[in-house]
């Protein structure tokens, strides 16, 4: 038998659906983050993730949800959507939202996820910043990686020593972990 297969695009980064910018990056008050530039100054551009890197679809109590977990630059962001589908199956995105992690100071780089035989998102982070030299030499600068990640917390730097990062909200110690979304 054979099986005429297509596909068509759900979302795009930086669809508008609902009230929200799907891929957008947000800070621990849930504000857009910007991008800033080498000398560590924000600009008026919004920060869109291009990469989203998992997918999950999700039934909860006869009504679908996706949550897309983008592997951006950081901070990541993951954003649950509701669906609709049609009686011949298409789905449709009507509203995204993203999630809240400020309780856990942020996602780090979402990767790889997966759906529970339960029915719940399972995510991961992934290359989780090397704590050592943080808590070690506090004078010295944190990594690129880092100082951009504080951009979570209002933070717009060009560098930043681990004790500026500790000041500004930064523990890390609170990524590389797999979470759940239910």
């Amino acid at each position: 038998m054979e099986q005429k297969l297509a596909f068509h695009t759900l979302a795009r980064s930086g669809d508008t659906l609902g009230s929200n910018t799907f891929g957008l990056l947000v800070d621990k008050d849930g504000q857009p983050i910007h991008e800033h530039n080498d000398a560590g100054a924000k600009s008026d551009v919004k920060d869109i993730s291009n990469n989203p890197d998992f997918t999950s679809l999700l039934d909860v109590n006869g009504k679908l949800y996706s949550i897309t977990q983008f592997e951006s630059p950081r901070p990541g962001v993951a954003y649950v959507s509701e669906m609709e589908q049609s009686s011949d199956g298409e789905l449709t995105l009507t509203s995204t939202t993203p999630i809240d992690f400020s309780s856990w100071g942020g996602v780090w780089i979402p990767c790889a996820g997966s759906v529970t035989p339960w029915g719940t998102h399972l995510g991961s982070e992934e290359y989780e910043p090397d704590a050592r030299p943080l808590d070690e030499t506090p004078d010295q600068e944190a990594s690129g990686s880092v100082t951009t990640f504080l951009r979570y917390f209002g933070e717009y730097k060009a560098t930043a020593t681990g004790a500026e990062t500790r000041t500004a909200g930064f523990f890390p110690y609170n990524y590389g972990y797999a979470w759940e979304a239910q």
